[in-house]
């Protein structure tokens, strides 16, 4: 597995993905290893010692949280799904095309500052 299937899987941005990924080969739980088919490309794979830990039944933060929203009744999802819409909407993140950062302001949407 990749770094970037791994931050698919995991519905984390490659970039966070990358830095535990470093910190776990530091500690000896993965191993990188060149691609045979892609230079380019690196795969991860998990030693003995990452192996014992995550037998350890350890669940990550994502996992927990879309456990808990399928827990919640439908009547409870239709309103989180209402209420996550909105929060985006009135961010103006709703759009096809996100606004990027170098865009005129008067395209992105005022923040109110308290």
């Amino acid at each position: 597995m990749s770094v970037n299937e791994l931050a698919a899987r995991s519905y984390t941005h490659q970039s966070s993905v990358s830095v535990v990924v470093s910190r776990l080969a530091e500690a000896k739980l993965v191993k990188r290893i060149r691609s045979t088919t892609d230079s380019r490309r690196l795969e991860l794979s998990v030693t003995p010692a990452g192996r014992r830990l995550l037998k350890a039944d350890f669940v990550t933060p994502q996992e927990r949280l879309l456990g808990s929203l399928g827990r919640l009744t439908p009547e409870r999802l239709a309103q989180f799904r209402s209420l996550v819409a909105e929060v985006v909407s009135r961010s103006g993140m709703d759009s096809e095309t996100p606004p990027m950062f170098f865009e005129p302001a008067a395209s992105q949407p005022s923040v109110q500052k308290k």
